[in-house]
């Protein structure tokens, strides 16, 4: 299995962006449609990385629970499954990045990972012991057709 770990800010939207849901910059129609093209030409499954996540753990632990958190992740989640994408699990804790990220690797439990990469927009020193699998996008444009090559590149070296 291939995995994406998926930041929202700065990936799926923009400095940029108009859509909004409620009083926070939402998600980009284009970005997630590069999403959905990184997704069709690898098969990887989605594990949400970001700190959008936040409302899915609310969720999870009191599924009556219905703050801002959670209505964000509700949006997330209803406007990606408009182009048949569906998140598969979320890291957990809130510290460094790279370390809830590791750990979920370590934890996981199901269908072997072939590869993984990350697609964020924060500094490469954040995501140690994992930085090599790092695509790094930018507040300024988000996730770029060139972003989408890197990613495909890493994703796919364990075929070559």
């Amino acid at each position: 299995m291939k995995v994406i770990f998926l930041d929202v800010d700065g990936v799926l939207n923009n400095a940029h962006t108009r859509e909004t849901f409620e009083d926070y910059i939402f998600v980009s129609d284009d970005k997630i449609l590069l999403l959905r093209k990184l997704i069709d030409k690898t098969g990887a499954k989605i594990v949400l990385s970001s700190s959008w996540r936040k409302g899915w753990r609310f969720k999870d632990n009191n599924p009556a629970c219905a703050n801002e958190d959670v209505r964000l992740f509700n949006a997330l989640e209803l406007k990606l499954k408009e182009y048949g994408i569906k998140l598969m699990s979320y890291t957990g804790h809130f510290w460094h990045r790279g370390e809830e990220i590791d750990e979920w690797l370590k934890n996981w439990n199901g269908e072997k990972i072939e590869s993984f990469v990350i697609l964020d927009d924060m500094k490469r020193e954040e995501f140690e012991p994992n930085a090599d699998r790092l695509v790094q996008t930018n507040i300024s444009t988000g996730l770029t057709e060139s972003h989408i090559a890197q990613a495909v590149e890493l994703l796919n070296e364990s075929e070559e």
